[in-house]
């Protein structure tokens, strides 16, 4: 009995022993990870059950619908869903007219404005149906790169008989958004065996004047020559005159900025180029910075993401890994983020000191700290497909909208605490 007495006060004293060592209150149990609740899923809806690959690159949020094209096979297709459920409201093919797909959308107050392989063309989504459609390819006419709109006008750049040598310009048309009726508003001939490709421009009022000047790169093509050894121009056109305010020809001697049009700062400019950002005085052309980024040489392209100011913030991607944030006013570096750019869809969307984008070189919705560039968030589609087409935010409603190759999603983003 002794001996049974003597083991019980060991193990007393043991556990005693042991218990010094915890807290208390503690019950020793795994610590709980804090959710990310950075990312919210309000819905996903399949666009099509009998096609794996669904919708273009841009869409359009109205009058509390987000509007997804269609396929890169269909004739121009419209999917209407209602944003806060999912719901799809109405769908639209044009059977009659224009036949080829999407390329590049805008919405001008009711009008649907489609840029197609084919031509363009003016929906009316009150009525839903085709309001004008101009078929550019009977006109020996080719789309350039994305569109404009200014006023009640939509600006697009175009090739005239493209390829063919000494015989094919380069314009900027400007289209009646409501009746179609188009006009030229500025046009380079070709000359032995330039290609002359122009962006989309961007504009600025002449304090001095009153006048619509605007900005846009041309990348001189050559068929003789590598893409390394074509130059690029910034020309400024006052509207109103027709005549060219200001051209710095060949102001880089690689051109990497074409697809994706200038951005307006105050009364400056700011284009990419090469391997660089350029500022320039938007009454003279005269330079007023150009950061270098080094690591990019001997060659990038600044040719999927749209620049972006916010204040005097200037955020930039180039074609690989990189995003960048510069000081508008004197180009200086703020931070830079190498990994987390990989082939950004077009727009960001700015949203409470946060950056929201589509990154389909890592398949998924992207957020970053505006101030630091540093990844708060990264979320994959879960359903064996790719985040790969733009982002759209609509403010009335607080939600953001993408797709992946398959379905169609609304969500919601939270900054964290």
């Amino acid at each position: 009995m002794m001996k049974i007495n003597a083991l019980i006060i060991m193990i007393a004293m043991m556990l005693a022993s042991c218990g010094e060592h915890l807290p208390s209150g503690v019950d020793n149990k795994p610590p709980v990870e804090k959710k990310d609740t950075v990312f919210e899923l309000v819905w996903e809806t399949q666009m099509d059950s009998t096609q794996h690959v669904v919708g273009g690159i841009y869409h359009q949020v109205w009058n509390n619908t987000v509007i997804f094209s269609g396929r890169f096979e269909d004739p121009p297709t419209l999917y209407a869903y209602d944003e806060q459920s999912g719901k799809l409201l109405w769908k639209y093919i044009n059977k009659n007219g224009l036949k080829d797909k999407i390329i590049y959308s805008a919405v001008k107050e009711d009008i649907y404005i489609g840029i197609t392989n084919d031509g363009v063309f003016g929906f009316d989504l009150n009525n839903r149906q085709m309001k004008w459609q101009i078929n550019q390819n009977q006109m020996n006419i080719k789309f350039g790169w994305n569109m404009t709109i200014r006023g009640d006008y939509i600006y697009q750049p175009v090739y005239w008989n493209f390829g063919q040598v000494n015989n094919s310009s380069a314009k900027i048309i400007r289209i009646k958004y409501n009746t179609g009726e188009f006009e030229t508003v500025y046009e380079i001939a070709s000359v032995d065996s330039l290609m002359d490709g122009f962006s989309a421009p961007v504009f600025w009022k002449n304090p001095d004047t009153g006048h619509d000047i605007m900005f846009f790169n041309n990348q001189n093509w050559n068929y003789f020559k590598s893409p390394q050894e074509v130059s690029q121009d910034l020309i400024g056109v006052d509207v109103d005159t027709r005549q060219v305010l200001w051209c710095n020809a060949e102001f880089t001697p690689v051109a990497s900025n074409g697809a994706i049009h200038p951005i307006m700062y105050k009364d400056n400019i700011i284009t990419g180029g090469d391997w660089s950002m350029y500022s320039f005085d938007a009454r003279t052309g005269k330079l007023n910075w150009k950061t270098e980024f080094a690591e990019l040489k001997p060659w990038s392209l600044w040719g999927t993401a749209e620049h972006l100011i916010v204040e005097n913030r200037l955020y930039c991607k180039d074609d690989g890994r990189s995003i960048w944030c510069l000081n508008a006013d004197s180009g200086e570096v703020i931070w830079h983020n190498p990994d987390d750019g990989s082939n950004c869809k077009p727009s960001t969307i700015y949203y409470k000191d946060m950056l929201v984008y589509v990154s389909w070189g890592k398949g998924a919705i992207m957020v970053l700290d505006a101030f630091t560039g540093k990844r708060i968030h990264k979320e994959r589609s879960h359903n064996n497909s790719t985040f790969f087409s733009d982002v759209v935010y609509d403010k009335e409603t607080d939600m953001f909208f993408t797709k992946d190759f398959i379905y169609a999603y609304g969500f919601k983003i939270h900054k964290p605490e």
